[in-house]
């Protein structure tokens, strides 16, 4: 599934507090970036993960991999594609990559000033950004599979249902159930 969907390890909320005064100098460079790149500021602070996390490539890839990833993404994502187009353009070029690269780290030093419940906020969003993408990619993965899935059942392999143990009847009738322990088939 790594194909589909990542975590996003570029993206990360410091835990320290700075007082606004001493990052002033990292907000102008921001807004700096902003009038030259629209939309990737934002992005960060709309709790979206990196242009990395939404292509799901690392920062060492080459860019015909980044366009790959950019042609699965536009078939599939949560991922708005405005963003998709985005992250496209920013790391598909070296130069703009660097500029990317830079615009991350001066992201992280102006979040110094942020409070406690401004940087919980925006690490929620960004966590609920990537929890709807890992949803939306396992149903792209089933969809993709189904054929092969059928299949295997055709040929006698045993239900989802069988193999976590839950009793479909009990399912159906809106009843709440459990898995039980992975059962040896």
């Amino acid at each position: 599934m790594r194909l589909y969907a990542c975590d996003d390890p570029y993206w990360r909320v410091p835990t320290r507090y700075m007082d606004r005064s001493r990052v002033g100098g990292h907000e102008k460079k921001l807004e700096k970036f902003d009038r030259l790149y629209p939309g990737c500021v934002d992005d960060l602070f709309e709790g979206l993960p990196t242009y990395y996390g939404v292509l799901c490539v690392s920062k060492n890839d080459l860019r015909e991999t980044v366009k790959e990833a950019y042609e699965r993404k536009k078939k599939f994502s949560v991922y708005p594609d405005d963003v998709i187009e985005r992250a496209y353009e920013m790391l598909s070029d070296n130069k703009k990559r660097t500029v990317y690269n830079e615009i991350i780290s001066t992201f992280q030093k102006v979040l110094l000033a942020f409070t406690a419940v401004e940087k919980r906020e925006i690490t929620e969003d960004h966590d609920d950004w990537l929890e709807r993408e890992k949803k939306n990619a396992t149903m792209r993965y089933i969809m993709e599979n189904r054929g092969a899935w059928l299949y295997l059942f055709s040929r006698g392999a045993p239900t989802f249902y069988k193999i976590l143990g839950v009793n479909r009847a009990k399912l159906k009738s809106g009843e709440k159930v459990r898995c039980k322990k992975m059962q040896r088939i």
